[in-house]
């Protein structure tokens, strides 16, 4: 079990293929999948957490890369705040005492923070949340 920020953790992360590091060309045939069971100590609430866009990626080498960088990718959004059961950042003390965008902010955290401090109409800010996930 690993301990993350705001009293959150991390169970076990599992990978399939479970040789998927050294495999052979035929494990491109089965299902690529990252897992853990993610805990929010705040709720008290658990989700079992599966990663699976992996195989779009067609050769062996490029999706062995893209797993490894996904796990990476993964593991630091959660020690940064990233909640799996609500899709979002929690908000870091740090960025609570000083009210202001930081470097300590997760991008996230600090785009919904500058986005509650702009004054734009209801349609702008629907706008601009469309082209914010048209661009994910």
């Amino acid at each position: 079990m690993k301990n993350l920020p705001f009293n959150c953790k991390m169970g076990k992360v599992s990978v399939s293929p479970a040789d998927w590091k050294t495999g052979k060309k035929d494990s491109l045939n089965e299902p690529w999948f990252i897992r853990y069971r993610f805990y929010d100590g705040k709720t008290g609430k658990s989700k079992f957490v599966r990663l699976s866009n992996f195989n779009r990626v067609d050769s062996l080498e490029g999706r062995r890369k893209e797993l490894k960088e996904f796990l990476a990718f993964d593991e630091d959004r959660l020690e940064k705040g990233y909640n799996p059961i609500n899709g979002n950042f929690t908000e870091n003390e740090f960025s609570r005492k000083i009210g202001e965008v930081n470097s300590k902010m997760p991008f996230e955290a600090a785009l919904k923070f500058a986005d509650s401090k702009i004054n734009i109409s209801e349609d702008t800010r629907k706008q601009e949340t469309n082209n914010c996930k048209s661009s994910a």
